[in-house]
């Protein structure tokens, strides 16, 4: 590792008042030397000492031999996404990320979503050689890429040896800003608040600066800055500067009765007691940003390099100004802005004109002087809107939340009725459906429609808006569809992929009758186009609703003609739009065809990571989720849900919870039902009510009231069940379940005994006549008549009927379902048939043993305890050295003690990195650790946990 970062050892200057915040600095940086990182939050208002605060954080680590990383945000530099990480991380001495690389990335199309991962993988390797502290200043300005990667680099690192040092003023910044401070503060950051310096503080500062013990006269002046220590020192400064103090014997006098100068108006003193050509040029300087480098200003100016130079010499002398790596930096930027305020508005106003210019001429990218443009553009100023729109298609892989605020502001600038509306229109909507912001894309669209003349291209807009629409509000998703339908001379293939996202929408709306009339118009359209990339699409989506409409054998048929046009239409774009192989994967888990959909799962996130599109990653990662609860892998599950929730968080900027967060939701609270997590079943309770209140969602409000009539069971609370509508619990309600749901047939037998125990008999009826029904429509599929027979089983308290659903469930591939119909089996069983019994409460235990489901079998061993047999005590489930770990976590930490990076584990095992991090989280819970360093450690005293092969 480069040792430039830690850098030479310098003493820590005294930093007086701020004793306490030192002493957790220290405590936290030696912490982080042993291993365990951590989050600092530093807040406070203008001037209350936080850069010094940070600057004396950077002395104790080099101290430490700890590595040193520093950036800046600047409020000129919110245009330029990750601006200051890129400064800490790419640019400075001895940083982890190397700017080819970068370059490299430039390519990707979804650079944002890889470069985080670049750092994330870059940061790690630097914390495997050595602890790091990554400080970032003025975090209230940050753009909104900042923020997001800041929310998961912490959270995504927080097993490493790193040390985040945040600071941000007080009550200032962004909506975002403060929202994603808030995140990472109920996160657990731990946040320092500076107040003002207590009165023994200013005196000891007085002393400092004075160099003699102040007399009581002095002490009464100081104190009328109330603490603040930018005050404070400039009020010092100018009583010494100005003669107005005697500093002999040890002790400071005060000699003068009037106010310095300095402090009156500290910063015109300072400009006033410079030449007229660096005052001059500062001002200049100020309307160029925070940083500007010295040509940019010679030629502001006007003057010649040497002149520049000369006056830049005098203004650092000066204290105003300072070298920051190859340019020049303001040292604080409320300098820079008592500098900027001081020049007359109109005057202002103008030389950020001509900084738009200079910055331009020498070759400054858009996003650069974008955020100048704003401030000084006029309508119709066509050099300013080809500069924000050049400005957002360079930041649009990177932040499209960014973008889109470019795009936008263009966009404003454009007179009405200019030609160009209409494209930068559909530019705008671009960036905001991929920074998923619904709701400001659905205003766009109602205001602008009337802008943009090709209908192609308002149809192509309005479906990226109901597809992102089918995430949070599936009734405006229909509505897009329905408003582009009606738009004139589409092409064929545009027709019916809206046809097919309104058919999805209204599916899941609950409305299948409209969704079989959208795809059959799709259907009959695609035959008489003669295009295999059309029909392709069309057999996909009836296939889907035929399997919800519970004609299973015709859609498989259906099934094998669509996957047989897609490889006659490999190549073409509806193929990858749509993602189809996802559609084969999620029907797959509704035939309980759970190994082939798994298989289909990992060659997609294979595929996914490949490609680099974090959304694809994201709706593999959902369906994974599904399939590793199907398997009776609840951990690995739960790791799913967990991490998809947070790259949610990551890739889209909607504060609402999309359907793949409602599914997610869901699986974690049935996984919860399964182990008995104290923590995990309180999460289950508040996702039942989050999803039984997403009125806008029919599919996530039954998912709610599933999960609801289950956490109350699991209390012993049904009259908690009783007011549920059993149209929310019934999974066969709306005659077939709907090849998205995460629910099975097989929860209709767990219903049923719900019901019962709710004195609800009629409704377990209904429950179970509605799966004896629907198992007798598809007689090819024994899982469904196995169903039919648990629920008839458990209405009846019928043991036989319990023997018969056994032998039906033999073979299905899903252990938790096979476990509960051996456990209803054995339950029912009485007490003279002891000897069949038994063997099936032993094997439904062994099935829930192996899947973690501890809740479930310790019910299990209280029934066969019951029968007078002692259950033997269970087996780990990954290595005797290692009880505590299930085989998935065992195969993360077989990797991570050897020095793999998230990365590198994520590629051996087929996982997101993101599940790494959570299989990470929930090793350090089980072993009582915080750290990589310990985990080390405890692979060193129980033995290197085998490599996975």
């Amino acid at each position: 590792m480069d040792l430039s970062a830690i850098g030479p050892f310098v003493p820590v200057p005294p930093l007086r008042g701020r004793e306490a915040e030192i002493d957790v600095l220290r405590d936290r940086l030696d912490a982080v030397r042993d291993g365990r990182g951590a989050t600092i939050l530093i807040t406070g208002l203008a001037g209350m000492g936080k850069t010094v605060l940070i600057e004396a954080a950077g002395h104790l680590a080099r101290e430490r031999a700890i590595s040193v990383f520093h950036g800046v945000c600047d409020v000129a530099g919110q245009v330029i996404p990750l601006a200051p990480l890129l400064q800490a991380l790419v640019y400075a001495p001895g940083a982890p990320v190397d700017p080819p690389v970068l370059r490299e990335l430039s390519r990707s199309p979804d650079q944002r979503f890889w470069l985080l991962r670049e750092l994330q993988e870059a940061l790690e390797r630097a914390a495997l050689h050595n602890p790091v502290l990554i400080s970032i200043d003025d975090v209230q300005w940050a753009d909104e890429a900042t923020l997001a990667a800041l929310g998961t680099l912490t959270r995504q690192l927080a097993t490493h040896r790193i040390l985040w040092l945040l600071s941000a003023r007080s009550g200032e910044g962004s909506v975002p800003a403060r929202t994603a401070l808030s995140r990472l503060e109920a996160a657990g950051a731990l946040k320092v608040t500076l107040g003002p310096l207590t009165g023994a503080a200013v005196a000891d500062v007085t002393a400092d600066l004075l160099d003699g013990t102040p007399d009581v006269a002095l002490l009464r002046v100081v104190a009328r800055v109330q603490g603040h220590p930018f005050l404070l020192t400039e009020l010092l400064r100018g009583l010494r500067e100005e003669k107005l103090v005697d500093v002999s014997g040890g002790a400071a006098r005060l000699t003068g009765t009037r106010i310095p100068l300095r402090f009156v108006d500290s910063i015109d003193v300072h400009l006033a007691r410079l030449s007229e050509s660096a005052r001059a040029a500062l001002q200049m300087a100020s309307v160029l940003g925070r940083r500007f480098s010295a040509a940019e200003l010679a030629t502001l100016t006007g003057g010649s390099p040497a002149e520049v130079f000369g006056a830049l010499r005098e203004a650092m002398a000066a204290g105003l100004i300072a070298e920051d790596g190859d340019r020049v930096a303001f040292r604080h930027d409320l300098v820079r802005e008592a500098v900027e305020t001081a020049l007359p508005s109109t005057v202002r106003q103008s030389l950020r004109r001509q900084a738009v210019e200079v910055m331009l001429r020498h070759g400054a990218p858009p996003p650069d002087v974008a955020e100048l443009v704003m401030k000084v553009a006029a309508p119709g100023d066509t050099d300013a809107i080809a500069i924000l729109r050049r400005a957002a298609a360079e930041t649009g892989q990177v932040s499209p939340a960014m973008a889109s605020v470019l795009s936008r502001r263009a966009l404003d600038l454009t007179p009405p009725h200019d030609p160009g509306r209409g494209p930068l229109t559909t530019e705008t909507l671009g960036y905001l459906t991929l920074a998923g912001k619904a709701a400001e894309a659905v205003r766009l669209v109602a205001a602008g429609t009337g802008d943009i003349a090709d209908p192609q291209a308002e149809a192509e807009a309005r479906l990226r808006l109901a597809l992102l629409l089918s995430q949070y509000a599936l009734a405006d998703s229909a509505e897009q569809c329905r408003r582009a339908l009606e738009l004139p001379a589409l092409s064929t293939a545009l027709w019916i992929q809206l046809q097919i996202s309104l058919a999805l929408a209204l599916d899941l709306l609950g409305d299948v009758a409209g969704a079989e009339r959208a795809t059959e118009s799709a259907a009959e359209r695609a035959r008489t186009s003669g295009d295999p990339a059309d029909e392709m699409l069309t057999l996909f989506a009836r296939a889907s609703l035929t399997l919800a409409r519970g004609a299973w054998r015709q859609s498989l048929d259906l099934l094998g003609a669509a996957i047989a046009r897609q490889r006659e239409a490999e190549s073409a774009e509806a193929a990858r739009v749509w993602r189809l192989d996802v559609w084969v994967a999620i029907m797959y888990l509704r035939l309980a065809r759970v190994d082939e959909a798994i298989a289909i799962i990992d060659a997609g996130i294979r595929d996914a990571q490949r490609e680099g599109v974090a959304v694809h990653i994201r709706n593999w990662s959902v369906i994974r989720c599904r399939a590793m609860y199907a398997a009776g892998r609840l951990t690995d599950a739960r790791s799913d849900a967990e991490a998809t929730i947070e790259m949610s968080d990551e890739i889209t900027a909607d504060e609402k919870y999309g359907q793949a967060d409602h599914l997610c939701f869901y699986i974690a609270g049935r996984v919860a039902l399964h182990t008995g997590d104290p923590d995990q079943l309180a999460q289950a309770r508040r996702s039942a009510e989050l999803l039984l209140g997403t009125r806008e969602s029919p599919s996530a409000q039954a998912l709610g009231g599933w999960l609801k009539a289950l956490v109350a069971d699991a209390d012993g609370d049904p009259a908690r069940v009783s007011g549920i509508d059993v149209r929310l619990l019934d999974p066969l309600a709306r005659g077939a379940l709907a090849s998205s749901s995460p629910r099975t047939h097989a929860d209709s037998a767990v219903l049923t005994r719900v019901l019962l125990n709710a004195g609800r008999r009629g409704d377990a009826e209904s429950v179970v006549t509605n799966l004896e029904e629907f198992a007798a429509r598809n007689p090819d599929f024994p899982f469904l008549e196995c169903a039919a027979l648990h629920a008839r089983a458990v209405l009846d308290a019928d043991p036989d009927t319990a023997l018969l659903a056994v032998a039906r469930g033999d073979g299905d591939p899903r252990p938790l379902v096979r476990a509960s119909v051996l456990e209803d089996a054995g339950r029912l069983l009485p007490a003279t048939r002891a000897d069949e019994a038994v063997p099936l409460l032993e094997s439904a235990l062994a099935s829930y043993t192996r899947a973690g489901a501890e809740r479930d079998a310790a019910r299990v061993r209280s029934l066969l305890r019951a029968r007078g047999v002692r259950p033997a005590a269970a087996g780990p489930r990954s290595a005797p050295e290692w009880p505590e770990l299930t085989e998935s976590e065992f195969a993360v930490v077989g990797l991570v003690a050897r020095g793999a990076t998230n990365r590198e584990v994520a590629e051996r095992l087929y996982l997101s990195a993101y599940t790494v991090n959570t299989h990470l989280r929930h090793v350090f819970t089980k072993l009582g650790i915080h750290s990589r360093v310990e985990l080390a450690r405890i692979a060193a005293e129980r033995g290197m946990p085998a490599e996975p092969g």
